[in-house]
């Protein structure tokens, strides 16, 4: 499945976002692409090649990924399904700034209305 496949699949599920970020790998830089998110009224803003590390939200959430992957590791489940319970958990955590879980404001949903 090609890039914009995926992206059409997951902006029937979420709606358009306003802004994209990604790297400058190659499936980003097509003209396709571009045209794709210009016709979507997307912006598409890039990370400085070869230094991930600018984008610190992403690097921030790898390093949570990694730990709680890590320390289910004694689970007797699935990889799938220890990843599955990490972003549960994660995903339904309170945000230290704005006081609110990422669905909660992803899916504008509150708390008791979160699947378990």
């Amino acid at each position: 499945m090609s890039t914009i496949e995926v992206l059409r699949q997951m902006f029937s599920q979420w709606g358009i976002p306003q802004i994209v970020d990604s790297d400058n790998g190659t499936q980003f830089t097509a003209s396709e692409f571009k045209d794709f998110m210009k016709a979507n009224g997307i912006i598409h803003k890039y990370s400085c090649p070869g230094h991930p590390a600018t984008n610190g939200q992403a690097e921030r959430f790898v390093q949570s990924m990694k730990q709680g992957l890590k320390a289910a590791v004694n689970d007797k489940c699935s990889i799938q399904t220890r990843l599955s319970k990490f972003l549960l958990a994660y995903r339904n955590a309170e945000h230290s700034l704005t006081k609110k879980s990422p669905a909660q404001l992803f899916l504008m949903r509150t708390q008791d209305q979160i699947y378990r």
